[in-house]
């Protein structure tokens, strides 16, 4: 084993760094670990709603679901939550505990909903177990005009 050699503020930062090193990725990997998952990228016709469900393991069924909006999970604010808030504006949440699984609509999408939101699970105490999802936004699809055909007629002599 190395011995480490030096004064004593430096072997206390290399410990910090090593600490921290070894809570990001512990952190990462709850966040990640496949607890909940979803679409990574989703796309909605603006006018029309979009449906975005959720999956969730086995032992959460009785937790709050939520889906909030953000870049990052540090600053991802709840949209919509199925303890109190279910229904938001156009956004609704509705959690299917038998199919361990959790839907999230939008009625009438508009573009500037359009970025990052997560799909999570409530988990107190502890990381929530959270999924990222990219909504995009089609453009609004016109009803076709009707066409018009015409057909030549022919005269025999």
């Amino acid at each position: 084993l190395p011995i480490c050699t030096g004064t004593p503020r430096l072997l206390n930062m290399a410990l910090l760094i090593t600490r921290l090193s070894v809570y990001s990725i512990w952190v990462i990997s709850l966040a990640e670990s496949g607890a909940v998952s979803g679409p990574e990228r989703v796309s909605g016709t603006f006018g029309e709603s979009l449906e975005i469900t959720c999956s969730y393991w086995r032992g959460y069924e009785r937790h709050t679901k939520y889906w909030c909006r953000g870049e990052r999970l540090s600053s991802c604010t709840d949209m919509v939550r199925t303890d109190d808030k279910e229904w938001n504006g156009r956004v609704s949440i509705q959690n299917n505990a038998a199919a361990r699984a959790f839907t999230v609509t939008f009625e009438s999408f508009r573009p500037w909903e359009a970025g990052q939101y997560h799909c999570g699970v409530d988990v107190s105490g502890e990381l929530d177990p959270m999924f990222a999802a990219t909504v995009l936004v089609l453009p609004e699809t016109k009803a076709s005009e009707p066409s018009v055909r015409t057909t030549g007629s022919t005269t025999s002599d």
